[in-house]
C-alpha cells in the first residue's frame, strides 16, 4: 500500500492498520470511561442540516451515524491535505474505480 493511500471500510471508518497517527495527536477520551461515547451539541447551518437530512434519507442511517462517518472522512481528507496532498480511490457498486486527487 502506498504511503499516502488510505482505505475506508464499508461502514465509513478508516480500516484498521491503514492510517498512522502523527505524534502528539492521540484522540481525546472522556475522563474515566476508556473511550466510550461522548454526547455533544452541534449547531448546523441550514445548508449543513440539509446535507445531513439528505444523507440520512439516502442511506437510512441515523443522524449520529452519519455525523460520525462524515467526521471520519473529513479527518481523512484533512490529513491528506496536511501531508501535502494524496489521493482517495472510490469504488462504486458496479466495481468501477475513481481516484480523487487532493493537492
Amino acid at each position: 500500500m502506498a504511503a499516502a493511500e488510505r482505505v475506508i471500510d464499508a461502514t465509513g471508518g478508516v480500516a484498521p492498520g491503514t492510517r498512522k497517527r502523527r505524534a502528539g495527536t492521540e484522540p481525546d477520551t472522556p475522563a474515566g470511561d476508556g473511550g466510550g461515547l461522548v454526547r455533544i451539541t452541534v449547531n448546523l447551518t441550514p445548508k449543513a442540516f440539509g446535507a445531513l437530512t439528505r444523507s440520512c434519507e439516502a442511506t437510512g442511517d441515523s443522524k449520529t451515524d452519519t455525523i460520525n462517518r462524515a467526521l471520519l472522512v473529513y479527518d481523512l481528507v484533512r490529513g491528506l491535505a496536511d501531508e501535502g496532498g494524496g489521493s482517495i480511490t472510490m469504488v462504486n457498486p458496479q466495481g468501477e474505480r475513481e481516484r480523487l486527487h487532493l493537492l
